[in-house]
């Protein structure tokens, strides 16, 4: 699997999919009041943007990090960012055959230091998913 076919499946939909799973939510608007199209359209361009500058063939752990760091920063929710930030990422990796190799107390600790970093956010979020996962 490639990255374009990978975005197939982990589309804007698929991840307030997700956040709906984690809050418990059906309504067609966040609780941030944010219409869902809103949310797709921004996380569309965010994935666009980063695509235009990257290879196609990167390395999965180059956007498994971009998705966790963008899900868990730019908080497009009022809760439930963390925990669909982390099933979103962990799904997309699988795609690529890479399981978790950390406890769930190491992913609360880095998602936490996570959404405090204010400089290099994106490249930290990468490594530790590269470090993160096995195939």
């Amino acid at each position: 699997m490639d990255t374009s076919e990978a975005l197939g499946i982990i589309t804007p939909d698929f991840i307030i999919g997700v956040w709906k799973r984690v809050a418990g939510q059906s309504g067609t608007r966040l609780l941030t009041g944010i219409p869902e199209k809103d949310i797709r359209v921004a996380t569309l361009a965010k994935i666009q943007q980063y695509l235009d500058g990257s290879s196609r063939d990167m390395a999965p752990w180059f956007f498994g990090g971009m998705l966790l760091h963008h899900l868990v920063t730019w908080r497009p929710f009022v809760e439930g960012n963390h925990q669909t930030a982390w099933i979103v990422c962990r799904t997309y990796m699988d795609l690529f055959g890479y399981k978790p190799i950390v406890s769930q107390d190491e992913v609360i600790r880095f998602l936490n230091t996570l959404q405090d970093v204010k400089k290099d956010g994106e490249v930290r979020a990468q490594n530790w998913v590269q470090q993160a996962f096995q195939a």
